[in-house]
């Protein structure tokens, strides 16, 4: 069992504790501004807490709290609970396929983003920085940027399908690092007018995890499946994450009539004002939705839960986009929940023609 993780894992405990015993001392020093030099980090938050009460900073930190707790749950689950690997590891090729694929899926979605950007370019007056970025993007940066940045991804996506580097070669690490670093200051212009929008957000987490599974197989060739296993993990955490904000800030409430009604009156449909005529089917779906979202960890432990993560996903939004007309059958998140599958099963015919092809 490596050490280094037990210690981290230890120290997460131990944060957590703390967080237990002090909760109430956290939050009445928060309330009185006794934390200025830390939380002036980030622009109008300290401001903020000073205008809130001991009643109102106790649920914030809770939710803290919360989180804290999954964090230090699912890392001692990785820790003493090693995940199922299967006996046999992935050709290079065929991972060089993922890879590749993975790479050309973020290409269809570029227009779209760029379209998106240019639309709001026209807002630039109205646009606030991050505040985590706000020294480095004070303003809405001109549309020329944000063209040249979608050259540039493009340029990067069609060079990695071309050359055909081996799976463990330092280009492909290069070529993620900036494609993720594009990405990221694209999504900071996009997300800069306060807009709540996850579009892109299975796609921009799956960078992340590729840019982790390059890195592990550089270092080790026994490390293709977990490294597989970890990009898949950014993906389905998504899914994980969104049912953990539902439980928490709605609990029981969420997977009911009246909030299913509520969403209908924002987006009415056909077929929704046909679903409010039967309220054992709208519940049983929200409840269906809503576990699918809290049991999609079970993949790290069972890799065939890929089949049901990967089915979930795409039926949850196709639900949406039917029922609510919110997102489209093109989304991102349709094709990204493709890589939930576990690749390396497939049948022995597809995988050797991929090989053979690679």
């Amino acid at each position: 069992m490596n050490k280094k993780l037990i210690g981290l894992l230890a120290v997460a405990l131990t944060g957590l504790v703390a967080f237990f015993l002090f909760e109430n001392k956290w939050a009445h020093s928060i309330q009185t501004g006794q934390f200025p030099a830390f939380f002036s980090l980030f622009p109008g938050l300290n401001e903020r807490l000073l205008s809130l009460d001991k009643q109102e900073i106790i649920p914030i930190i809770s939710q803290l709290k919360y989180r804290w707790f999954i964090f230090v749950f699912f890392a001692g689950w990785m820790v003493f609970f090693p995940s199922k690997n299967p006996t046999h590891t992935p050709m290079a090729n065929r991972s060089l396929w993922i890879l590749r694929l993975f790479l050309v899926l973020q290409l269809l979605y570029l227009p779209d983003l760029a379209k998106e950007l240019q639309v709001r370019s026209e807002w630039a007056n109205l646009y606030e920085g991050l505040p985590l970025w706000r020294w480095l993007f004070p303003q809405f940066l001109p549309a020329y940027y944000h063209q040249w940045a979608v050259l540039l991804l493009f340029g990067l996506g069609a060079f990695s399908i071309i050359k055909k580097w081996p799976i463990n070669s330092p280009f492909w690490l290069a070529v993620i690092s900036v494609t993720l670093l594009i990405w990221t200051i694209l999504l900071i212009q996009f997300f800069g007018f306060g807009k709540i929008d996850h579009t892109y957000s299975s796609l921009y987490m799956g960078l992340w995890g590729l840019l982790m599974w390059v890195i592990l197989i550089r270092n080790s060739d026994e490390n293709f499946v977990y490294g597989f296993r970890l990009f898949q993990a950014f993906i389905w955490g998504c899914y994980f994450f969104a049912g953990l904000e539902k439980w928490m800030f709605s609990g029981l409430d969420w997977p009911t009539m009246i909030h299913f009604q509520r969403i209908y009156f924002h987006h009415s449909t056909p077929i929704g004002a046909w679903l409010l005529q039967h309220p054992f089917i709208v519940v049983s779906m929200l409840w269906v939705g809503f576990g699918y979202q809290l049991l999609s960890p079970l993949q790290w432990r069972f890799p065939a839960w890929g089949y049901i993560n990967a089915a979930g996903a795409i039926l949850f939004h196709l639900g949406t986009w039917l029922i609510f007309d919110v997102g489209s059958w093109q989304s991102p998140w349709i094709l990204t929940a493709v890589f939930l599958l576990p690749w390396w099963e497939m049948g022995s015919s597809t995988s050797k023609n991929i090989e053979q092809n690679a």
